[in-house]
């Protein structure tokens, strides 16, 4: 992210066009608003234009604007986005979903610098600068004959790639205390924290939805949770549990068999009963080789009891001096 941000601070200085690229979630359109408060036009407008929610039949007529009675209820001029943005910066996101037809059109205004609404006779001059986002790769898509080749390289001034939350280690629990203090502040709520089992759970679940499905799992676990603390279990309410999405996403070779020397009374293990003076992770570890000797050590097993997935429990082996 630090690498990110240097890369939108050199990219701000320059009027170049820009392509966003990752995936949905990521913070693209923040990014563009980076682009545009840290370059020459931050005075100047800054409008976003989602591609992908509008229909076609209104695509024009947003971005180009239209006289009054160019069509059924168009009872007064609009200017369009384009020429509201003009001294500014024009966000087009999700670039990729446009139509080829719509491609040509925005071309045709990024080639001349000028916009002719529908049903106008005369076309209007605009300077804006363009920042497009696509979770695509245009490359591929371009390939694929769903891109033009000339706007892509019209587009494609610089390029800069936003990462997965998957991909930014300890960010994810700095942005979900981010969240959480966010939330309680709003709400009054009386949550402080993340449990272990909730920390690590947040560390193994592969985010695809990124820092936005993020949000909207602490949020929601923060208003369902009955504790002082975020649990596993609350953020997993109403869907699968987080901490079984990524072993599920890679496929799983069915429950482990029980071992001979286990019961089926191994499933309903209780954590183990710590000592006043016992701190959490001492208090932790004790659970983690209490459940490891009861599953005769099978690490399944022992991972299926803890409600983790095999990678988290070799990370709490680690860290535990378990190993």
């Amino acid at each position: 992210m630090q690498r990110l941000r240097a890369e939108l601070e050199q990219a701000a200085r320059y009027d170049a066009p820009v392509v966003l690229q990752g995936e949905s979630g990521t913070g693209k359109e923040l990014a563009a608003r980076a682009l545009h408060d840290l370059g020459p036009r931050a005075h100047r407008p800054f409008v976003a234009f989602n591609c992908a929610s509008v229909v076609d039949a209104l695509f024009e007529s947003e971005l180009f604007g239209h006289e009054a009675g160019a069509f059924t209820g168009a009872s007064t001029a609009e200017a369009g986005l384009f020429r509201t943005a003009d001294g500014g910066t024009l966000f087009l996101d999700e670039v990729g979903d446009m139509s080829l037809g719509h491609q040509a059109k925005v071309l045709r205004v990024l080639e001349t610098m000028s916009v002719r609404p529908v049903g106008a006779t005369r076309q209007h001059r605009v300077d804006v600068r363009v920042v497009a986002a696509t979770h695509w790769d245009l490359r591929h898509a371009v390939a694929a004959g769903r891109f033009r080749m000339d706007l892509y390289f019209r587009l494609n001034g610089l390029q800069v790639q936003l990462p997965p939350l998957r991909d930014r280690g300890d960010d994810i629990q700095l942005l979900a205390d981010h969240f959480l203090a966010q939330v309680t502040q709003r709400y009054g709520l009386d949550v402080h924290g993340f449990a272990p089992c909730a920390v690590a759970a947040l560390a193994d679940n592969p985010w695809p939805g990124n820092a936005r499905e993020l949000r909207r799992a602490v949020e929601r676990a923060a208003m369902m949770t009955r504790e002082p603390v975020i649990r596993a279990d609350d953020l997993g309410a109403g869907s699968t549990p987080l901490y079984r999405r990524r072993s599920d996403q890679h496929g799983s070779a069915g429950p482990a068999p029980a071992p001979r020397s286990v019961g089926s009374s191994a499933l309903a293990l209780a954590p183990a009963q710590a000592a006043p003076s016992q701190t959490l992770a001492a208090a932790e570890a004790r659970h983690v080789a209490r459940v490891l000797e009861t599953a005769a050590g099978n690490r399944t097993r022992a991972a299926k009891v803890l409600g983790v997935s095999r990678r988290t429990l070799y990370r709490l082996l680690d860290r535990h001096g378990l190993a």
